[in-house]
C-alpha cells in the first residue's frame, strides 16, 4: 500500500497527490475537507476513500480556516456549521 504523497508538476500548475487508497490527482480534485474541531484543523479527504490525507495539508486552527476560506473549503467549512451558508 503506498504512502499518501504530494508531489510538484513543473508541467501543470497544479499540486499532484497520492492516497494510501492508490488514488493520484491533483489538488483541484479535492473537492472536501474534513473540519476536525478536537485538533482544531481541517484537513483534506481523499475524493476516492473519503479519508482525511493531513500529508495533502492541513489548515490550523479552524477559525483561520473560516478566514480565507473559498471554494471547496468554505464548502465544508458551511456544511461543519463553522460558517453560515
Amino acid at each position: 500500500m503506498p504512502e499518501p504523497s504530494v508531489d510538484r508538476s513543473f508541467s501543470e500548475p497544479h499540486t499532484l497527490l497520492r492516497c494510501r487508497c492508490g488514488w493520484e490527482g491533483h489538488d483541484d480534485d479535492v473537492q472536501r475537507w474534513d473540519v476536525q474541531h478536537d485538533s482544531d484543523r481541517v484537513v483534506r479527504v481523499c475524493p476516492d476513500c473519503d479519508d482525511p490525507i493531513p500529508e495533502w495539508g492541513t489548515i490550523r486552527p479552524v477559525d483561520a480556516a473560516a478566514h480565507i476560506a473559498r471554494g471547496p473549503l468554505e464548502d465544508s467549512l458551511v456544511d461543519a456549521g463553522v460558517l453560515d451558508g
